[in-house]
């Protein structure tokens, strides 16, 4: 099951998005998601009406695991791919893989603002 949320940030900015994810049973208990030392991290945004890619990251690129046994994650999202984003909405999504196991604990919507200064 996944944790959604509702934010927003500033074209052409610096993006920091931090999530702290949670693996949900079935019976709706949720725990923090250990194992992301050693898991794949990946952290996408895309334009929710055309679904065109704004920006992805990864371990390897943008993506850091703060905290591997609390679940908690940071991505940066760099002004130079913030600056190319159109006002409007874009799902954001975290996908985990571990053993073999694909999941997607985090999604979200983020609401991009016009800037007022554009250099």
């Amino acid at each position: 099951m996944s944790n959604r949320s509702t934010f927003s940030r500033v074209r052409g900015d610096t993006w920091i998005i931090e999530v702290a994810i949670a693996d949900t049973d079935d019976a709706g208990a949720s725990t923090p998601y250990a194992g992301l030392a050693d898991a794949g991290v990946v952290c996408t945004i895309r334009r929710a009406i055309t679904g065109a890619l704004l920006w992805s990251g990864s371990k390897a690129a943008g993506v850091v695991v703060n905290d591997p046994t609390a679940g908690r994650v940071r991505a940066t999202v760099p002004a130079s791919a913030t600056v190319a984003a159109a006002p409007g909405a874009y799902d954001v999504d975290v996908e985990v893989t571990a053993g073999g196991r694909v999941v997607t604990p985090f999604l979200g919507t983020l609401s991009v603002e016009a800037d007022v200064t554009i250099p």
